[in-house]
């Protein structure tokens, strides 16, 4: 779909960037994106895409919204209480961009799957196990995957071609063993830290609709309390039963099916 005169001005701030244009805005009106998890990190992640352009948007959460969710998940308000988290922000990034399509699926991700026909998909979850098993199901669709954490004063995004690069994967990196580290209901969270770290894996999904992602499978983590990033490189677990090619039909994936 090509850009009508309305989108030139309103895209105008990403249109005057050399690296993107009218053809890398085209791109982003055309890219089919999906959320998993509407909490701290989904919020911003779903304004933002919005804003950006990305034509298609789906919402993917079940959980419905709670007092304590309203100062770190900043879509919702004290009026949204008890509302499913899908619908409530459905209505609030449609206010942002009028322009684009959201879908939204009340439901678990595991639930999902076989209708889960999206270019990209952006992990926002705080849980381990479902964190792996979105990347079992991108891994073997061969689907785009961003995967985002923050807990405490921590943060960390990793990014996944798993269409051009089949070498190492989440599971590769973390296990089952580190999920109380993404539970920032019990460990609490610097609420800033979400909406940085939401920011930046919507800049990497940009990146890889324009075709500019060179970072597989680096953790890139920052220290909020130090300032300071470091990025740890990727490298293939032995017997890894997500990527590793001999172990794949044992993989969690093919027992949900």
């Amino acid at each position: 779909m090509s850009l009508s005169e309305v989108d030139f001005l309103h895209y105008n701030s990403h249109i005057l960037i050399p690296e993107i244009g009218d053809v890398g805005q085209e791109k982003f009106n055309n890219a089919t994106v999906m959320i998993i998890g509407l909490g701290g990190l989904g919020c911003p992640v779903a304004a933002y895409l919005a804003a950006s352009g990305i034509g298609r948007i789906g919402l993917c959460d079940f959980d419905s919204v709670e007092k304590t969710n309203l100062q770190r998940q900043l879509l919702f308000s004290e009026n949204d209480i008890d509302k499913p988290k899908v619908e409530v922000i459905k209505k609030q990034i449609g206010k942002i961009n009028k322009r684009i399509l959201v879908d939204a699926h009340n439901e678990k991700f595991q639930d999902l799957v076989s209708d889960a026909d999206y270019d990209i998909f952006i992990d926002c979850t705080d849980n381990m196990d479902t964190k792996l098993f979105i990347n079992d199901f991108c891994y073997r669709a061969k689907k785009k995957l961003i995967t985002g954490s923050a807990t405490r004063l921590e943060g960390q995004i990793i990014g996944f071609d798993f269409e051009k690069n089949s070498k190492c994967c989440l599971e590769c990196i973390f296990d089952k063993s580190g999920a109380s580290q993404f539970n920032c209901s019990d460990l609490g969270i610097l609420v800033s830290l979400l909406g940085m770290m939401g920011c930046l894996q919507v800049t990497m999904t940009l990146n890889m609709i324009l075709g500019n992602f060179k970072k597989h499978g680096i953790v890139s983590r920052f220290d909020s309390f130090e300032s300071q990033w470091i990025e740890l490189k990727p490298s293939n677990k032995v017997n890894c039963p997500i990527c590793d090619l001999l172990k794949q039909e044992g993989s969690k994936f093919v027992q949900h099916k």
